[in-house]
Formats: structure tokens, C-alpha cells, sequence
């Protein structure tokens, strides 16, 4: 599914956008989590708490690129588990 078509599906809050979304972009927000956190569990818990935030957010927010987005938002969940068990 394209981009276009999964922003639409978010804005009209459909659940599809969450399982599209996943389906394109999980691999590379695992890995970005993974860059930053040692633990494979705390970067799977970053990716699902992504999709969350999402969700929660792209109704005002526009979000092309959307890659870019969802990305950005798993790398600043990544950093703040870090940061928070590094304290």
C-alpha cells in the first residue's frame, strides 16, 4: 500500500493504516530502536508503542514523508527508554 493511501486511512480512522503501516515500515523502525537499545525486547516494545503514537498523533499532524515519521518517532521512544535506564 502507498503511503498516500495509509495517511488516509489513519485520517479516517481506520485500523487498516496501523496493520499497513507495520507491514511496510516494522523492519526499519526495529532497527533504528535496535541501534540505540542493547535489549531485542526494548526495541520490539519501542516499535509497538509506535504504532500508538501514530495513531494518536496523525489526525492533526501531516506526516509525508511517512517513513520519516514513524522512524522519527521509534528513534525518540528508543532514545528516552535509554536515557531513562541509563539514569
Amino acid at each position: 500500500m502507498e503511503d498516500a493511501q495509509i495517511i488516509d486511512h489513519f485520517f479516517r480512522r481506520d485500523p487498516e493504516a496501523i496493520r499497513a503501516a507495520q507491514e511496510k515500515y516494522e523492519k526499519r523502525c526495529l532497527a533504528a530502536a535496535r541501534h540505540i537499545l542493547p535489549d531485542d525486547r526494548d526495541a520490539e516494545e519501542c516499535v509497538n508503542d509506535t504504532w500508538l503514537s501514530v495513531w494518536d498523533s496523525v489526525p492533526p499532524q501531516q506526516t509525508d514523508p511517512l517513513m520519516t515519521y514513524v522512524c522519527g518517532i521509534t528513534r525518540n521512544l528508543a532514545l528516552k527508554k535509554y536515557h531513562a535506564s541509563a539514569a
